[in-house]
């Protein structure tokens, strides 16, 4: 019931590495599933229809914090867990998904008014209401999967989930005329099937009962949790409500889908610190050493990640804005030039959190937090006088703050230095650099040469990934440092793609 909290070290590092790829992996072809379901959505709706639906994500995802309350991470981090902690896990959320159902019911009217939105958004909300109850279900179940490290299974069933229940569902409906509705249901069908498909992994009682210790237990890590949560919402959905408010719900559309391009990577990397980075700092937060190199390794992941396809995305926005959404689209290339910029801060500042959270620090988390989402409102609200690339530029500033707070916190937890996050952080800024150069001649060459945009996509990504690749592979350290490039090696050994793509380590 507990879980294992003594591993040795060999047997974490392999839980870990499992982790990361799986869910890598099942974060990939997620991704891959959104992108062909936004290219074909985006041609059979219009910007308003999708303005309706982020309007809608405002308040479900707001009471889906609510919902939560730091339940699962609870059962994460609670080291003697019993068959009480999992009976009052449950009865939290089933009666917190009952109650936010009916408030929301009730306030349909008020929501609608606050964000500027059509008479339309009154029915939808009421029926995504459901999803607290349903969500409420297999909470508990997904936090013990993730307790017991099983991010196999977890995967498993977010895949199936998305590519049956959402894109499967949400394009057969968006053919048939559903509108704004195919989003709604293809939303709806999804949760519901990963709720049955969770249930099924792990089951347990579906008694209501609540135990006074167990509760004041989930309530003093859940709590702080909590609020550390509700504060982030506000901070990543701060952007949507200034603009729902000011610019309304066409703007939100145009911004909500050139940042759902932007979030292609920056999604799988917060899937992979809060499904498997948390869990793992968990089992080994009474040893700040480890905790601080674990830190700098997944620092230097991101930044290898996030930079170089930051740099992609920014030069070649405007191709890519008409070949995944098409020429409707246009009014987004700006925002998605700015959104590329944070890219790297939007993750990077992850890391830090599940370091807060594994280390009990939730409050401190939850204070820097509170300044952030100040700077979130008072940037974005001066940026919207010069609309939409002015919201996203103050947003951006308002991350890059955040960033660097979050480092400073996290030098306050582990024996770590600031020199020492930007030692880290150094080669992937030296590798997007020298790729980065010819990236950009080759983009003005086929700009000038008048070539087709979708072609100028094609051929920019292949030939950026193989220069990429054979940078890598000339200098792995240079461009990796040598725990990357140690963690890669031992990727390529694992998948037997040693004899494809080998790479010296040797110092």
């Amino acid at each position: 019931m507990g879980g294992d909290y003594n591993l040795n070290e060999k047997d974490l590092l392999n839980k870990t590495i499992n982790g990361f790829l799986w869910v890598f992996f099942g974060n990939g072809i997620k991704t891959v599933s959104k992108l062909v379901f936004l290219i074909i959505m985006a041609r059979l709706l219009f910007p308003e229809d999708f303005g309706l639906v982020a309007s809608l994500g405002i308040i479900i995802s707001l009471m889906e914090v609510i919902n939560r309350a730091g339940i699962a991470p609870s059962l994460i981090n609670i080291k003697e867990l019993n068959k009480n902690h999992i009976s009052t896990g449950f009865s939290l959320s089933l009666i917190l998904g009952v109650l936010l159902y009916i408030f929301v019911y009730s306030l349909a009217p008020i929501f609608q008014n606050f964000l500027n939105a059509n008479e339309e958004f009154i029915l939808a909300i009421r029926v995504m209401g459901v999803l607290f109850i349903i969500n409420g279900i297999s909470r508990v179940s997904d936090g013990m999967l993730q307790r017991n490290l099983n991010f196999k299974r977890i995967n498993l069933i977010q895949i199936i989930s998305m590519v049956i229940g959402y894109t499967l569902v949400g394009l057969i409906l968006g053919f048939l005329g559903f509108g704004y509705w195919a989003l709604i249901i293809a939303e709806m069908t999804k949760k519901t099937l990963n709720t049955i498909l969770l249930f099924i992994s792990y089951k347990h009682s579906l008694s209501v009962k609540i135990k006074r210790k167990e509760f004041k237990e989930i309530l003093s890590y859940g709590g702080g949790f909590t609020l550390g949560t509700l504060i982030d919402y506000l901070a990543n959905r701060g952007d949507e409500i200034i603009i729902a408010r000011v610019l309304g719900t066409i703007s939100l559309g145009y911004y909500t889908r050139a940042f759902q391009l932007m979030s292609v990577p920056v999604e799988i990397l917060n899937q992979i610190f809060e499904k498997v980075l948390f869990p793992v700092m968990s089992k080994i937060k009474d040893n700040p050493k480890k905790l601080a190199d674990i830190y700098l390794k997944n620092i230097s992941f991101i930044f290898l990640i996030s930079l170089p396809f930051s740099l992609y995305l920014f030069l070649l926005s405007s191709e890519i804005i008409r070949a995944v959404l098409g020429p409707n689209w246009e009014e987004a290339i700006g925002v998605l030039k700015v959104l590329a910029i944070g890219m790297v801060f939007r993750s990077g500042y992850k890391v830090s959190e599940s370091l807060a959270n594994a280390s009990g620090a939730v409050y401190k988390k939850a204070g820097r937090q509170a300044i952030f989402v100040t700077f979130i409102f008072i940037f974005g609200w001066i940026g919207h006088y010069w609309g939409l690339v002015g919201i996203s530029s103050g947003i951006l500033l308002a991350f890059i703050l955040n960033f660097l707070i979050m480092q400073y916190l996290t030098i306050t937890l582990v024996p770590l230095s600031f020199s020492d996050i930007l030692k880290s952080i150094l080669p992937s800024i030296i590798l997007t650099f020298v790729s980065g150069v010819p990236l950009y001649i080759l983009t003005i060459t086929l700009r000038n040469i008048d070539l087709n945009f979708i072609l100028i996509v094609l051929i920019t990504f292949t030939l950026y990934i193989i220069l990429i690749l054979s940078l890598i592979k000339i200098k792995p350290i240079l461009f990796l440092g040598y725990d990357g490039a140690k963690l890669l090696k031992s990727i390529l050994i694992r998948f037997k793609l040693e004899k494809y793509y080998y790479i010296n380590i040797s110092k």
